[in-house]
């Protein structure tokens, strides 16, 4: 029965109770002493703590790539981007990857029936997922290192550009010489005759 107020399967015991009516997610925390994230209920403590994390995370990415998906674009926007610009960031491929099985962990727990009390989820995804959300608020993700490289790639094209036109203005040609009296007298013969 999934009526507003009741109480969520797995959340039966005395201080979970407290905690699942006043509407938050247990952190690790706060998971009262003895329990370890084995059991059925601490998986569903994890499971859903993963997914506010990855909620989190998709709304910062809609909101950072200004799309209506946000960790799918992310994902799609990191597919499309060329092979040079990604050797920019050493994480590439281990991000792009952890992304998508993130997103695949997500979808289980979403939409399978039963897989909030199933072992889906790792401490490990919960810690990269906010991770990567910090990542990305502290302009560390792959896309910030990729436009950070290639400004800094500009701007030292532009300056070699300003050093090369300096030299250039500091050492102006030497004047060419004089035509002698012989190449002078036959250019104005040759003026002459045309």
């Amino acid at each position: 029965e999934n009526r507003l107020g009741a109480t969520p399967q797995g959340f039966e015991s005395l201080p979970l109770r407290h905690l699942a009516a006043n509407n938050r997610i247990i952190s690790r925390k706060e998971f009262p002493c003895g329990f370890s994230y084995m059991g059925g209920c601490s998986m569903l403590t994890l499971n859903l703590e993963f997914q506010e994390e990855y909620k989190r995370l998709d709304r910062l990415c809609k909101d950072y790539l200004s799309s209506a998906e946000g960790v799918s674009e992310y994902i799609r926007q990191m597919e499309a981007t060329p092979w040079s610009n990604r050797l920019y960031v050493f994480t590439w491929e281990d991000d792009y990857k952890q992304l998508k099985h993130v997103r695949w962990v997500r979808n289980q727990l979403a939409h399978e029936v039963g897989s909030l009390n199933s072992d889906i989820c790792t401490e490990d995804d919960l810690d990269w997922v906010q991770s990567f959300y910090n990542r990305i608020l502290n302009g560390s993700d792959p896309f910030t290192i990729i436009r950070e490289a290639k400004a800094k790639e500009a701007l030292r094209a532009k300056q070699q550009a300003q050093a090369r036109k300096a030299t250039v203005a500091d050492h102006p040609k030497p004047p060419q010489p004089k035509p002698s009296l012989w190449d002078r007298l036959i250019a104005n013969i040759k003026k002459f005759f045309s």
